[in-house]
């Protein structure tokens, strides 16, 4: 692994339905039986050249082994958007996924092999607050 990257998880909040600016018409709502768990990330680049940040390598995994990719991105008001990103530089933003309210010990992983960054895996445990 390098140094080259750094994913900040800043916040982690539970919804059950997703709506952006409060626009009925455009409101996503969660299965019956799941949750949104709505991730506040950061990803910065540390290294010396331009690098393509995105959550292609993100997921939400369960003590079950089950994973949950993500793809609600458009529905929050601050989404994560990735693209280039120069060295120093960082992209910030909302991704969420939705997963059964009964999931337990929820972890986010993130793969950074998605990138041209060296392997490396980054964990965080989620708990709800």
């Amino acid at each position: 692994m390098d140094d080259n990257l750094k994913i900040t998880l800043k916040g982690v909040r539970y919804a059950s339905v997703l709506k952006e600016d409060e626009d009925e018409y455009w409101a996503l709502e969660a299965k019956e039986g799941n949750q949104f768990i709505i991730l506040d990330l950061i990803l910065e680049n540390l290294g010396d050249e331009d690098e393509y940040l995105g959550l292609h390598g993100g997921e939400i995994i369960d003590s079950e082994g089950y994973s949950y990719a993500n793809g609600f991105t458009s529905r929050l008001d601050k989404p994560f958007n990735s693209g280039e990103v120069l060295p120093g530089m960082k992209r910030r933003g909302e991704v969420a996924y939705e997963v059964p309210k009964n999931a337990k010990d929820l972890k986010f992983t993130y793969n950074a092999a998605y990138t041209s960054i060296s392997d490396a895996i980054f964990i965080f445990n989620l708990t709800e607050s």
